[in-house]
């Protein structure tokens, strides 16, 4: 009697392959994860060209102007701040994810 192979290719179900139904479901998985960013791309992309728009549209391209260079700069520090406290915030779960999956 011969020995089990470790990975058969035929079951009693019909053939398969592990290895290639794993690599499937990653580039799936890696595409739909491309695709979310896409979007959400776009996204923020529609946002900012809204807020750029509505005021040159509602104020004209002076007054556009004249608003931005007064609020210019608490609106950058303030997005900066934001910014780097969402990726901080994001950080700590993406840590703490890792170590629940690490040591637990």
């Amino acid at each position: 009697m011969s020995p089990k192979t470790l990975n058969p290719t035929e079951t009693n179900l019909g053939t398969f392959n592990e290895r290639a139904e794993l690599l499937l479901r990653q580039r799936t998985h890696d595409a739909e994860r491309s695709v979310r960013l896409l979007r959400a791309s776009a996204r923020v992309a529609l946002v900012l060209l809204v807020l750029v728009l509505a005021p040159f549209v509602l104020a004209g391209p002076y007054g556009t102007i004249g608003g931005v260079g007064i609020y210019l700069v608490f609106v950058v520090v303030f997005g900066v701040l934001i910014g780097s406290l969402t990726l901080l915030a994001w950080a700590v779960v993406a840590l703490l994810k890792g170590a629940k999956k690490t040591f637990f």
